[in-house]
């Protein structure tokens, strides 16, 4: 083979090889459509108070140290809200995907450009995220738990990859829980009542939400956080608002 054609046939290879790994997503579905996206990293001219933001960080979906962190770039980012979720895949806590799921589950393929998130923390619109490389650093030396049931195991992010592929190698998506999709579900939704709460100027709305919320509470507290709540999950039809 001619030396030129041989040179350009491996710029070629590794430019679709760059390619992949940037559109490449965790579940291999189509977000690429989606209005949320990664934007450039933030690696320089971080502040010192922003060194410290991520030290005890704690993953809004799965409540432990986030593992392979993202940063949700929200409506209050300017104000300090600093979400970092985990960005693992389903081997682990699998986070990113699955706020992603929670609100497109009832939107059509079709329809992923129409996706509006929410963070977590503050409620605002998340128009994207971002990679820290000191903070996923810092984070990933922090252990926790296997994420595979029955297991006991704690470690570092790579303790965990290291874990998961030797004891678990033939591990497959683990299938949806109703009690965490149910408690969820919940959270989400009192979360949507707070939000119209403090958005009416109406005191008769008002009045009927705050109602609402109390209804919602007593029955968490009857359903003993939702685990028999979970089995009626069809019956409430606790619909994303």
């Amino acid at each position: 083979m001619h030396p030129a054609a041989f040179t350009k046939m491996t710029k070629i290879t590794r430019s679709k090889r760059d390619s992949s790994r940037q559109l490449r997503s965790h579940c291999q579905r189509p977000f690429s459509q989606c209005n949320f996206k990664r934007v450039a990293n933030q690696e320089s001219a971080l502040q010192a108070t922003e060194k410290y933001a991520w030290k005890d960080a704690i993953c809004p979906v799965c409540l432990e140290c986030p593992h392979n962190a993202v940063l949700l770039l929200c409506s209050s980012h300017d104000k300090g809200c600093r979400p970092y979720i985990c960005a693992t895949n389903f081997h682990h806590s699998n986070c990113l995907d699955q706020l992603i799921d929670s609100h497109s589950s009832s939107k059509d393929c079709e329809d992923l450009g129409s996706i509006e998130l929410r963070c977590p923390l503050c409620r605002g619109e998340v128009k994207g995220y971002t990679l820290v490389e000191p903070a996923r650093e810092q984070l990933n030396q922090n252990k926790r738990c296997c994420m595979q049931d029955g297991c006991s195991y704690m470690g570092s992010y790579g303790e965990l990859c290291k874990h998961v592929r030797k004891k678990h190698p033939s591990v497959k998506p683990r299938s949806v829980d109703p009690v965490h999709t149910y408690r969820w579900r919940r959270l989400l939704f009192r979360s949507s009542l707070q939000d119209r709460i403090c958005a009416t100027s109406s005191p008769m709305v008002r009045r009927v939400l705050y109602a609402m919320l109390q209804f919602e509470e007593l029955l968490a507290s009857f359903w003993n956080e939702g685990d028999h709540g979970a089995m009626q999950i069809n019956e409430m039809n606790l619909a994303d608002p």
